[in-house]
């Protein structure tokens, strides 16, 4: 059992990490939202919650079964079982986005630009990748990983988004992009620190 100041560290890193992504997004939200019109956070918005659904349902609930798992057998079966899923996911995404925009082409009523839709099974994997990464390092009750990734990803995404919105315009596709660049970089940081301290994905 933890010492109590131990866990209220990690559930002040937790409240506190959240807090700041919180409020890097409000900050952030108003000048998006003079560089990116209505129709661009809409097709954000279609293409997010298709994202969090897909990941959501498709993973079956295991990433949130990892910390309970203290078998290094067992966590090494779940990770690859994870992972298999997830890259079956990723090809039914692409699947769906190629006939979604073969639906457009045919004047069908759905208008999201090919662009866009090329994300779609991008930010399932990142998405995916994202939610693997934070599981394993709340099983290995490595907070300060997750606590950084919550701090980094929208400082990566919202600040991509808004330099990428000065320079080229409001293209929906740079939401996009910028979303699945803070997933990455957020991805990258729990890695770095849980190899850091020698503590392997499974």
């Amino acid at each position: 059992m933890k010492p109590l100041s131990k866990l209220f560290a990690d559930v002040t890193k937790s409240v506190g990490s959240s807090g700041i992504q919180f409020a890097l997004t409000i900050i952030s939200t108003p000048l998006m939202t003079r560089l990116y019109d209505p129709s661009a956070y809409a097709t954000f918005g279609i293409i997010m919650s298709a994202v969090a659904a897909v990941v959501g349902i498709g993973m079956l609930s295991l990433p949130s079964a990892y910390p309970a798992e203290k078998e290094s057998v067992a966590r090494r079966e779940l990770l690859k079982t994870m992972l298999l899923l997830l890259g079956l996911l990723v090809a039914l995404g692409a699947l769906a986005s190629i006939i979604v925009a073969a639906a457009d082409d045919l004047h069908s009523g759905i208008h999201i630009s090919g662009t866009a839709l090329a994300f779609f099974p991008v930010l399932i994997f990142t998405s995916g990748i994202r939610q693997i990464l934070t599981n394993i390092a709340i099983g290995r009750a490595h907070f300060n990983s997750t606590s950084l990734s919550q701090i980094v990803e929208p400082i990566c995404s919202r600040g991509s988004s808004i330099g990428l919105g000065f320079l080229a315009g409001g293209h929906p596709a740079f939401i996009l992009f910028s979303t699945a660049l803070g997933q990455v970089i957020a991805s990258v940081a729990i890695c770095h620190m849980l190899l850091k301290e020698n503590m392997w994905l499974w």
